[in-house]
C-alpha cells in the first residue's frame, strides 16, 4: 500500500513518507520532514520542518522535533 493523501494537504520538499502512511484533509507536512510507516496524520495538522514523526498525530495539531512533540493543538 501507498502514502494516502486527502484533500488540500501540502508536502513540502525533501519531507520522506514511508508506506501506510494517511495525511488527513488539509494538512501540511514541512521541509525536510520524515513519517516512519503505518503513522496516521489527522486532518488539518502542520508537522514542522525537520520532524521525524513515529506516532498517529491527532487532528488540529501542531508537531515539532525529533521524535515529534505535540507542541498545541488549533481546534476550529
Amino acid at each position: 500500500m501507498t502514502a494516502v493523501l486527502e484533500d488540500f494537504v501540502h508536502i513540502s520538499p525533501n519531507a520522506a513518507l514511508s508506506e501506510n502512511v494517511e495525511i488527513g484533509e488539509g494538512s501540511h507536512i514541512g521541509v525536510g520532514a520524515s513519517v516512519i510507516q503505518g503513522v496516521k496524520i489527522g486532518k488539518w495538522c502542520t508537522v514542522g520542518a525537520g520532524a521525524a514523526i513515529i506516532n498517529d498525530v491527532p487532528d488540529y495539531s501542531v508537531v515539532v522535533g525529533v521524535p515529534g512533540r505535540i507542541i498545541k493543538s488549533v481546534n476550529t
